[in-house]
């Protein structure tokens, strides 16, 4: 299978889980979700781990990479749920993009390279020019709250892949680095947010939203494995714009002049910052 199509594939699966998880939302206690969204993506992983090679839980710096992803991923997802209870998955989903951009930033500094200052202009640009639009786009919240919550949000995201790329740079295979990650963060969402109120029924919603982030992820990884960087974060890039036409035709929801606006910014900007920082 091509790169292109594994990347278009991932996008895909990711805006329609971001979608999804603005239905959960509104369906049943969106806080309460979280732990068992977790859990069914780490028993989505399980049959693959006998194809991953040996886990390194052994090893200091594995157990510290895992612990910095519980903390971004459990960081991050509070980010999102926070933000999607009160405004469209499309706004959501542009903050999400805006990860490779971090990434242009943080992975130069952790491999001990000088980072260009252009690049960095060129980020805080990127997301200034995404994100400035979307400031009232959350019911509740002031702008400044949306644009902090926002770029935390990207950030962390960022961050998490590069705690993924060094997993994997010590030899740690996908399914360790995925259900150790999830089934972490279902237990922390657990301990916080114990899932009391949900019914049986609320069980076949969440596993169909977890299949497809989970599907997102795995494609990604799979492109990367394969092809370039920057044609596959370039694709990505465009999960606002698919997540708009979800909402278009599955709720003739006329897209936010703002958040159309932030979603066209970000597909266009990360494609040349890609270009331009590698």
């Amino acid at each position: 299978m091509s790169v292109v199509l594994l990347a278009a594939g991932a996008a895909c699966a990711g805006a329609l889980g971001t979608y999804l998880t603005k239905s959960i939302s509104l369906r049943m206690p969106v806080w309460q979700a979280v732990a068992p969204l977790f859990a069914i993506n780490a028993l989505l992983v399980v049959p693959l781990i006998p194809l991953g090679g040996p886990w390194f839980l052994g090893n200091p710096r594995v157990l510290a990479l895992h612990g910095l992803s519980i903390a971004l991923l459990c960081a991050s997802t509070a980010c999102i749920f926070g933000l999607i209870t009160r405004g469209r998955p499309s706004a959501v989903a542009v903050g999400q993009a805006l990860s490779p951009g971090i990434l242009l930033i943080a992975a130069p500094l952790l491999l001990g390279d000088s980072v260009n200052v252009a690049i960095i202009a060129g980020v805080v640009l990127l997301m200034f020019g995404a994100l400035y639009p979307l400031r009232r786009s959350f019911e509740g919240l002031r702008s400044g709250s949306t644009l902090i919550i926002l770029m935390a949000l990207g950030s962390m995201i960022g961050l998490l892949t590069v705690a993924t790329a060094a997993l994997a740079d010590l030899g740690v295979g996908l399914p360790e680095t995925y259900v150790v990650r999830t089934a972490g963060a279902s237990l922390v969402y657990f301990m916080i947010v114990p899932p009391r109120s949900l019914r049986l029924a609320d069980i076949p919603p969440l596993a169909v939203r977890s299949f497809f982030v989970t599907s997102s992820f795995l494609l990604t990884i799979l492109a990367i494995q394969r092809g370039s960087v920057i044609t596959i974060q370039s694709i990505l890039a465009t999960m606002p714009l698919l997540v708009l036409l979800i909402e278009w035709v599955r709720r003739r929801q006329t897209p936010e002049p703002g958040v159309l606006l932030g979603a066209v910014v970000v597909a266009i900007g990360l494609s040349i910052l890609l270009r331009l920082g590698t």
